[in-house]
């Protein structure tokens, strides 16, 4: 989506608290730009019913006893799958604010016996016809553990190279890196299912489902440099406020 009028103050633009758009409420197109992009963004973007029928084969598991699935996308779907994740990535991104890996077209990863990797997998959480979360992972060597905010004689994220321009929040993390498998490059959830366990539900399915076969322990999972709220979720998910892992994009 891509607004039509250029933002000349505060006296023309208004601010939407709920999908984070500037708009101009007096601009007919730019009005109804923000009504589109409000509804996809705090109820969840709209999918067709033919992709949903033919997501249903990527199911990791069903969620809500049966009324919701989790999705896992990657480069080797068909076109059609991988627009269904443009869709919701251009929606996250415009609330995340971030700028770094695209999902599509994904490029390749040596792992370390130079074998071909899939670079990234997108997790959609789908309720009826709507998808209301995603999350974006990629597999990663290494992370920095996160220190407590008080004493901490580490260094900024920022510091360090931090390849992210939205929201982040500033945390201080070790000058040590330690191993890890699995990264959380974007989690998005809609704001109308915010705080029902939907991003816990896309965690939880990526540690199972990212390696076949294996169940990636949360210690070797890390973070991408989180917003504020992002930040607070990886502290619920990780059960603690700091020694949980982030990384460089």
């Amino acid at each position: 989506l891509t607004q039509l009028t250029l933002s000349l103050g505060p006296a023309s633009t208004k601010h939407c608290p709920e999908c984070d758009m500037d708009y101009t409420p007096s601009n007919a197109g730019d009005a109804a730009l923000h009504r589109k992009f409000h509804a996809k963004n705090v109820g969840g973007v709209d999918l067709s019913k033919r992709i949903v029928t033919r997501l249903q084969f990527n199911r990791c598991v069903s969620v809500e006893g049966g009324r919701a699935i989790i999705v896992v996308v990657d480069r080797r779907d068909t076109i059609a799958k991988r627009k269904a994740v443009d869709d919701v990535w251009t929606v996250a991104e415009r609330e995340l604010g971030g700028e770094g890996v695209l999902p599509f077209g994904w490029e390749q990863a040596e792992d370390m016996k130079k074998k071909k990797v899939l670079r990234c997998k997108a997790f959609l959480y789908i309720q009826g016809q709507k998808c209301v979360g995603f999350c974006l992972a990629q597999p990663i060597t290494e992370g920095f553990a996160v220190l407590a905010q008080e004493g901490a004689q580490g260094q900024l994220l920022e510091e360090i190279g931090a390849n992210f321009e939205g929201k982040s929040s500033s945390i201080s993390v070790s000058k040590t890196p330690k191993p890890a498998l699995l990264g959380i490059s974007r989690i998005w959830t809609s704001a109308g299912s915010r705080g029902k366990g939907v991003a816990t539900g896309l965690l939880n399915c990526a540690t199972q489902n990212f390696i076949v076969g294996m169940k990636i322990p949360k210690e070797k999972v890390a973070f991408s440099q989180p917003t504020e709220s992002g930040g607070k979720l990886a502290r619920k998910w990780f059960g603690k406020e700091s020694g949980w892992l982030v990384y460089i994009e």
